[in-house]
Formats: structure tokens, C-alpha cells, sequence
């Protein structure tokens, strides 16, 4: 059951344009590679890429397909599939994400594009992140990976959230 708005469309594209800036002043004669996790990642993703060719930003553009939620249940098992690991060798990744709560996807995600992308480097940006107690998932998720996006939209309450490609069981 829905219990309201909590953040207003416009207040999600003025962000957007900002961490768009951001990362053009950060990646200034680069072309980095944006990596979208799928299919919550998609809005954002489009919405971010149309800012940064306001700002004339240079990229290429992968996808990940990420499943870590059963209904409105996280789980642990995190399932990817879909990308051509050898288009990030040498390459500045930038993985976009919709929203970074536990970290399980991104340490399931990180440690494979290292692996087999060999990323030049890997950061995050996500639209939203849950202000949650990463030190109690540390025993599940390496401790390098319960940090916060490098580029964040929204630090939003550990609550179940919907709308703006965040959705539930896909539907």
C-alpha cells in the first residue's frame, strides 16, 4: 500500500542535471563507460544521459540485468546477466543504479567488473540510497562494498519504495 510521494518528479530531474555536472567535471576528455542496472536503473539512467549530453560528456553505454528483490522481500542471492565484459577493459566504469540499500548487488556487481572487465576504475551513481546500518551487513557483504555512491541523488529512509523505474517483482 502507497503512503504518498517522497520526492516530486522536477526535484528528481533538477538533481539529476546536478550529478550530471558532476560527473563531467570529474570526467573532463574522458568517455566513460556507463553501465545501467537493469530494469530499476532505466529512468534514471535515460534521465542522466540526457543531462550529460546537454554538457556535450563524451560515453558508451552497457547494461546489466540485477534481480535482488522477491516481491518487496531483499534477497541475498543476486542474479546478473548480460554484459560483454571485454567493452570495459581499460575503461573508467561508471555503474548506475537506482537505488543502493544493502549494498548485496553492487558487492555481487563491483567485484565481477573488476574481474573480468578490468575496469581502468569502477564508481557508482545512484538515484537513491537508504540510510541504513551498513555495519550489521557487513558479515554478509565485504566491508568495501557497504559504502555510499560516489554520485547519490537522494539519501531517502529504509523504507519499501516504488515509482520512477523502482518497482515490484517487475510489474
Amino acid at each position: 500500500r502507497l503512503s504518498g510521494v517522497m520526492i516530486e518528479h522536477k526535484d528528481i530531474v533538477r538533481r539529476t542535471a546536478q550529478l550530471a555536472k558532476l560527473v563531467n567535471e570529474d570526467y573532463v576528455e574522458e568517455r566513460p563507460v556507463f553501465v545501467c542496472v537493469l530494469k530499476g536503473g532505466f529512468m534514471f539512467f535515460h534521465q542522466l544521459l540526457a543531462e550529460l549530453q546537454l554538457l556535450k560528456q563524451g560515453y558508451t553505454v552497457e547494461f546489466i540485468r540485477a534481480k535482488s528483490y522477491v516481491g518487496d522481500d531483499r534477497s541475498d542471492d543476486v542474479k546478473l546477466s548480460g554484459i560483454d565484459y571485454s567493452l570495459l577493459i581499460n575503461k573508467h566504469v561508471i555503474i548506475i543504479e537506482d537505488i543502493v540499500d544493502t549494498g548485496a548487488t553492487l558487492g555481487k556487481i563491483i567485484p565481477i567488473l573488476e574481474k573480468e572487465g578490468k575496469a581502468k576504475s569502477i564508481e557508482v551513481c545512484a538515484l537513491l540510497e537508504k540510510r541504513i546500518d551498513h555495519e550489521r551487513h557487513r558479515t554478509e557483504i565485504p566491508a568495501t562494498f557497504a559504502v555510499l555512491a560516489k554520485y547519490c541523488g537522494f539519501s531517502i529512509p529504509n523504507k519499501f519504495i516504488v515509482g520512477y523505474g523502482l518497482d515490484v517483482d517487475e510489474l
